[in-house]
């Protein structure tokens, strides 16, 4: 999962306001593609009070820490709260929008785990080999029908 935001981001100087993601911590694993520094996040940070990790795009490692090692592990600012560098992805890697800057683990609280359905959200996934659109169209319309029938 994943949803797009605008945050304020910061360290040591004016804040500057950017584009960045919220995203379930699987979500580097799943598309493939790593931090080139550092890590990515791990399953316990998306958990409400272990969410405060971030991980930059190639730009503001250059422009805030003019890219030195010593970012990872160092805090910014994003909306007032600290959140601490674990990673630092590739130049030019872009997931749906160029401009976001910036991505944070999503942390759900029991509410919203027990929310049966939310627009706010985009899911992803990968195609098992041999899989068609077709199939999986099938899955999720089967799985829709199923929970309204559970949570009409």
């Amino acid at each position: 999962m994943f949803q797009g935001q605008k945050g304020t981001l910061s360290i040591e100087r004016s804040p500057r306001q950017i584009p960045g993601m919220a995203v379930t911590p699987s979500f580097f694993e799943l598309i493939g593609v790593n931090p080139v520094r550092g890590r990515a996040f791990t399953p316990e940070e998306g958990e409400i009070g272990a969410e405060r990790k971030v991980i930059l795009s190639d730009a503001p490692w250059h422009s805030l820490f003019a890219a030195s090692a010593s970012a990872i592990g160092q805090d910014v600012r994003i909306n007032g709260r600290p959140f601490t560098v674990v990673g630092i992805m590739p130049p030019g890697f872009n997931f749906v929008d160029p401009d976001v800057r910036y991505w944070i683990p999503l942390a759900f609280t029991p509410q919203q785990k027990s929310q049966h359905h939310n627009n706010n959200w985009h899911d992803i996934g990968l195609l098992a080999p041999g899989g068609s659109i077709q199939q999986v169209q099938s899955q999720v319309d089967a799985l829709n029908g199923a929970n309204l029938d559970r949570f009409p």
